[in-house]
């Protein structure tokens, strides 16, 4: 896994479990152009309700996700890829991703949670134990504007 300096189709984001016996520390978001064309439509969605009082998320079933497990080099990758940041863009070599250590929970329940201003956290739920798997919130429109802007700079040249 490298760090990318453009788009890709995936992402690299902090994750966590409440587990007591588990473990999650990354997870890989995988954003295809219709994932970033159905994120645009929920961000619409969110902003013509996150002034509503009470307001507190949207919810929707996505399963674009997949949580994962460091050992101390990943983990050391992780945060050199990071950088102190919460997400960044990264390259998977082809069939990386089944390398990675996975929790022992099998994970059910995937879902995707819209908070005001276009952040999002990810999260599933253990199907034996009930803990939750998720990641650290992220901002929706900072993934989307990274895109607008490296398409309005290859336009350029």
């Amino acid at each position: 896994m490298k760090k990318a300096f453009n788009i890709t189709d995936y992402i690299l984001v902090k994750a966590d479990t409440d587990s007591d016996w588990d473990n999650c520390h990354f997870a890989i978001i995988h954003c295809t152009k219709e994932w970033r064309e159905t994120m645009i439509q929920r961000l619409k969605a969110v902003q013509s309700v996150e002034n509503e009082p009470g307001f507190i998320s949207l919810n929707y079933y996505e399963t674009s996700v997949d949580f994962y497990c460091a050992d101390e080099n990943t983990q050391s990758e992780i945060d050199q890829i990071l950088g102190g940041k919460d997400w960044a863009f990264v390259e998977l070599d082809e069939n990386e991703q089944e390398t990675f250590l996975t929790p022992e929970s099998c994970l059910n329940n995937y879902k995707m949670s819209f908070y005001q201003h276009g952040t999002a956290i990810y999260s599933a739920h253990g199907k034996h134990s009930g803990d939750e798997f998720f990641t650290s919130d992220f901002s929706i429109k900072s993934v989307l504007n990274y895109h607008q802007s490296t398409i309005a700079i290859k336009r350029l040249f």
